[in-house]
């Protein structure tokens, strides 16, 4: 009984502090904030999106079910008000050619039955006609309703597809940030290191070559071996003038 009283008096200490203190309403106010920022978060992905429009759809469908109940009803009483209509119809045709009979025959007596049967068909037929009218308007009200119903879940409906799909591709979008630069400081600097120390290579081996082609006994080898070919190709031609001689 005590830890009951006690805890009713901590429940009780916290409404007043979170309701009536102004610490305690900023307090409330932040935590309701952060639950709403959570709730518009979780509302920004597929998943979340997908349940509140779930959710949204679910309340609109139970509106249209409820229409179309409405609806179904109040047909089915017009349907029976005019059936109803049509015997009564029926039996005052019957009621009066049996009343012009009993005038014709000069039966007064029975005459005023048929005429008293008369008088209640057709005060029935005025109520029905009456009900029917009232009922008719109410079908075209709830007929309206029921359109509208059906236009806001189709509507609804709709806009969940454009939701989700436009969800899905801010998703794609928004991925190509979570794509990591193959580029950093540190590989670029190794990179360009790579790069002078081609560079330098290939530059030396020019300069090796050119040295080289350049260099006194090269030039020497080069020219000896241009003279002895040159000697060679006079030799070949004295020869071949004396070949045919021979």
């Amino acid at each position: 009984m005590n830890t009951l009283v006690i805890a009713v008096i901590v429940a009780v200490c916290l409404v007043g502090f979170f309701g009536y203190t102004v610490i305690g309403k900023r307090i409330s106010l932040r935590a309701k904030g952060a639950a709403e920022e959570k709730i518009a978060e979780d509302a920004a992905t597929v998943d979340g999106a997908k349940s509140y429009y779930n959710a949204a759809i679910s309340k609109k469908e139970a509106v249209y079910r409820q229409a179309y109940k409405l609806h179904t009803e109040v047909l089915g009483e017009i349907k029976s008000y005019e059936d109803q209509l049509r015997t009564f119809k029926k039996q005052r045709f019957g009621v009066i050619t049996n009343l012009n009979a009993c005038v014709a025959k000069g039966d007064d007596e029975n005459a005023k039955v048929y005429l008293r049967q008369q008088n209640d068909i057709d005060e029935k037929v005025t109520v029905i006609e009456e009900t029917l009218e009232q009922l008719r308007e109410t079908e075209r009200v709830q007929k309206e309703q029921l359109d509208n119903a059906h236009d806001e879940l189709e509507k609804l409906k709709s806009e969940k597809d454009s939701a989700i799909f436009k969800l899905k591709a801010a998703d794609v979008t928004q991925s190509l940030k979570s794509i990591p630069d193959a580029s950093d400081d540190e590989t670029d600097k190794m990179l360009e290191t790579v790069r002078d120390g081609i560079s330098r290579k290939v530059k030396s081996a020019e300069g090796s070559r050119i040295a080289y082609d350049s260099s006194a006994d090269v030039q020497a080898k080069r020219l000896d071996k241009r003279l002895k070919e040159e000697d060679l190709d006079r030799q070949l031609s004295e020869y071949k003038k004396t070949f045919g001689k021979k």
